[in-house]
């Protein structure tokens, strides 16, 4: 056998007889490396300014991401806050109740006032004409009478004047109380 052998198409084998070497050589062709073609130049500078122009809608997006999860956060915190702020409105409403309450009884209150004033003079009136008989009778020349008027009439009329002026000092007070609740409630 011979010891080189060559093939005609090109490839170039070499058979070492004896040794562990098997060496094959095919012979170049004369072509150079493969050149860019205009369209695949194209092709990526058109990718490369799509992906340019996807980095602001990729940031506007996040962006966006952002503001919702911040809008999700303000949410939940404000749905965290409900009940406290529902209590709170719940023990104002109770509140403002009981102030309208005081409101709507104040005029009645005062009403009572009017009417114990009205008492009192009334009571300071029966006092006055009381006096002013026995006054007349001791003009007259009877002490005695005036005395006797004094001391019938005009203790019921002296004891019923101290209780009309109790009665209005009462109801004078009662209406200084409920005013300073409304003041304390407001």
């Amino acid at each position: 056998m011979d010891d080189e052998t060559t093939v005609d198409a090109g490839i170039d084998t070499t058979l070492t007889t004896g040794s562990t070497e098997l060496g094959l050589a095919v012979e170049s062709a004369a072509v150079g490396p493969p050149g860019r073609s205009r369209l695949a130049v194209a092709i990526l500078v058109v990718a490369g300014l799509l992906l340019l122009g996807a980095i602001p809608l990729v940031v506007a997006a996040m962006g966006q991401r952002s503001e919702a999860s911040d809008a999700h956060d303000a949410a939940a915190t404000a749905h965290a806050a409900r009940p406290p702020l529902q209590q709170r409105q719940e023990q104002l409403e109770r509140e403002r109740a009981d102030l309208q309450a005081h409101v709507d009884a104040l005029p009645d209150l005062i009403g009572k006032v009017g009417t114990a004033g009205g008492e009192l003079a009334d009571a300071q009136a029966s006092f006055t004409d009381m006096a002013n008989h026995a006054a007349d009778v001791h003009n007259a020349g009877d002490e005695a009478g005036a005395t006797g008027i004094f001391r019938a009439d005009g203790q019921g009329a002296l004891d019923t004047l101290v209780q009309k002026n109790d009665a209005a000092k009462q109801s004078i007070q009662t209406v200084r109380d409920a005013v300073q609740t409304l003041k304390d409630g407001m």
